[in-house]
């Protein structure tokens, strides 16, 4: 658990630079912290958490779900670039 002065310096440092509905909602979690709230905070903590998330855009776009997808399917299956010897084959000459 943080200290009082450290969860005002947090909440400033958010006055700072953030939006609206940021401030509101660090402040609305700062408020069940010191109030010593245990059932509103996890509501606070992850309404805080959206409200973060959507002002620095953190939800991955479109293309880049596509392209993990596309990455983990290849390096699942890589492509066969060489063909091996198998017993079949001729000798190698010498």
């Amino acid at each position: 658990m943080t200290t009082g002065s450290e969860l005002l310096c947090a909440v400033q440092g958010v006055q700072l630079c953030a939006p609206d509905y940021v401030i509101a909602a660090a402040q609305e979690m700062a408020q069940a912290i010191s109030d010593r709230n245990a059932d509103r905070y996890p509501d606070c903590f992850v309404t805080f958490l959206n409200a973060a998330r959507y002002d620095l855009d953190y939800n991955p776009k479109r293309w880049q779900v596509w392209r993990r997808r596309k990455g983990a399917k290849f390096n699942q299956h890589p492509p066969m670039l060489t063909r091996g010897r198998t017993e079949e084959d001729p000798p190698l000459p010498d």
